[in-house]
This record gives C-alpha cells, structure tokens and sequence, in this order.
C-alpha cells in the first residue's frame, strides 16, 4: 500500500514541565502565537496547548502530564522535548490500516480527544520507532482546538 494522499502534517507534539513557561519562551524566542488555551485531557493524562508562527497552518503542541501518576511522567524524566509527530486523515481506520501494512503498530484503539471536540485519535508507532498520532478531521477537512480549560464533557472509553 502506498501513502494515504489525505494525510496532513498537524503539530508535532514537544513534552515539556511547565505549559505557560515553555509557551511565552516559543512566543519571545521565536515569534510562536498561543492559539488554544490549557486543555486539560483526563484520558491522555495530559494538559496540551497549541502554538503555531503567524499564517502557519501546523503547529507545535506542548504537552504536560496532569499528575505524578502520569504514563507521561516517566518519558518526560527520560527525554523532555520532542515526543510525536501528528498528522490529520479524513479516515482514520484506513490510515491506521495503510501504517501497520507498513510496519507500524497500534498502540490502542481510537478514542475520543477533548482538544479536538472529541474527534477520535490514534497511537502508533512506526517501523521506525516513531511514535505517531493521527486525528480525524471532519467531512469538511477541517480541525478546529477545544478551548476546554476544565476537565472534558467526554468520559474515557472503558477498556
């Protein structure tokens, strides 16, 4: 299978301890504008924000975790920085096809997003140990940011 000709470059995802921080240095050192507030996701045990250069259309996206029992606490103590590159897919099954036929692998299953108004999400890694996110955009192609800053209105799936 070759690639997917729907898949876009999103955000590439930076783990960082201090969201507020690490967003006003990226805006004085480089010239990054804030376009989400603090989103706060309970089953990615995560707190995001979007930042992006004017008129750009990707974005970086530094995440934290929510609390000592964090999946994210150790990765930051072993390598704080650059963690996942995310792309967008109008069909996320098939991409996630199109990726394990590549020699990817499915972390778990798509589940809801509270920083994309719950459109589904996937995690993989790819034949080259990269980890990857894809998010499914609307019909019409587009992503929008919650600017949930409280927990979600979405409850995680039961696994």
């Amino acid at each position: 299978m070759s690639r997917l000709p729907d898949l876009k470059f999103h955000h590439i995802g930076i783990l960082v301890e201090d969201i507020e921080a690490c967003s006003y240095d990226y805006a004085d050192n480089f010239g990054y504008e804030i376009r989400s507030k603090i989103i706060h996701d309970p089953f990615q045990a995560a707190y995001a924000r979007f930042l992006a250069l004017p008129a750009e259309t990707t974005y970086i996206e530094l995440i934290a975790p929510d609390s000592p029992q964090s999946h994210l606490q150790n990765a930051l103590k072993r390598s704080p920085g650059p963690h996942h590159l995310c792309f967008s897919t109008l069909d996320i099954e098939r991409s996630l096809e199109n990726m394990c036929s590549q020699g990817g692998m499915i972390l778990g299953p798509p589940v809801p997003a509270v920083a994309f108004h719950n459109r589904r999400i996937a995690w993989l890694m790819d034949r080259h140990c990269l980890l990857v996110e894809l998010v499914e955009r609307g019909a019409n192609g587009e992503l929008e940011f919650s600017l949930a800053t409280e927990k979600s209105t979405v409850d995680p799936p039961a696994l």
